[in-house]
């Protein structure tokens, strides 16, 4: 069985899919860092944080909110793993995609990668993204610098080469 902070291994499976070993389901799901903040409305320590609306996004039905991931417990920084730590990456073995779910409510099963590239169209960013092709950054308004990204120049950088984020890009 699987533990909170182990990375996870090929077969293991979410509560309730122990049924399927042959398959492999997403164990949790991850909140989109970029786009909200995970204070509370009522934070004690008086870090306050209103709850987005739709209308404080440039982009709603392209900004995640929810995508599926493979760590044991839920967690809000989903794109983290697209630029770091694939392991954390869940695809579906059918096309290789995983399922999002965005801000104005719409579901929609994408190849990870295609959330993020080309980075002036990127699916994690709130706001407009930058339409200069050379600019790399991703910002966003998660707290305490939780969403400054400077990503990979290409979808084929040798960042996205390695074995694990091989197994869920291609």
């Amino acid at each position: 069985m699987q533990q909170k902070g182990d990375p996870p291994k090929l077969g293991d499976n979410a509560e309730g899919w122990q049924n399927e070993p042959t398959l492999t389901m997403p164990i949790s799901y991850a909140m989109n860092s970029c786009a909200v903040t995970w204070y509370a409305a009522a934070d004690p320590e008086g870090k306050r944080s209103p709850p987005p609306t739709m209308a404080s996004f440039a982009r709603p039905a392209d900004t995640i909110i929810i995508c599926e991931n493979q760590w044991p417990t839920a967690d809000v920084h989903g794109p983290d793993w697209m630029w770091g730590i694939c392991p954390g990456l869940f695809t579906h073995q059918a096309g290789k995609q995983a399922n999002f779910i965005f801000f104005d409510g719409h579901a929609k099963s994408k190849k990870w990668i295609a959330t993020l590239y080309p980075l002036t169209q990127n699916n994690w960013q709130p706001d407009e993204p930058n339409p200069d092709p050379n600019n790399r950054k991703i910002h966003g308004q998660g707290q305490d610098g939780s969403c400054d990204y400077t990503v990979p120049a290409t979808p084929s950088d040798k960042a996205f080469q390695t074995k694990d984020c091989l197994l869920v890009y291609q």
